[in-house]
């Protein structure tokens, strides 16, 4: 294998490792839910408008997504 091909692997995997940990510090709570995206305040996962101490409450909801997974 070539260096410059190792260093590219290498560099990809540190950029992926920034990815991860940039995600674990989003909150997981109703504000940063994609599912709430298109309208808000309004989930689109159950059709309606969570009370605002649920929105709030960190892990909260177990249908929460960062982003569409596709």
């Amino acid at each position: 294998m070539s260096d410059d091909w190792v260093q590219l692997m290498t560099e990809l995997r540190e950029q992926q490792k920034a990815e991860r940990e940039a995600r674990a510090r989003i909150p997981k709570n109703c504000f940063f839910c994609d599912r709430m995206a298109s309208l808000p305040g309004w989930c689109e996962k159950y059709d309606a408008r969570p009370p605002a101490a649920f929105m709030a409450q960190l892990g909260a909801c177990p249908d929460f997504i960062e982003e569409i997974p596709f």
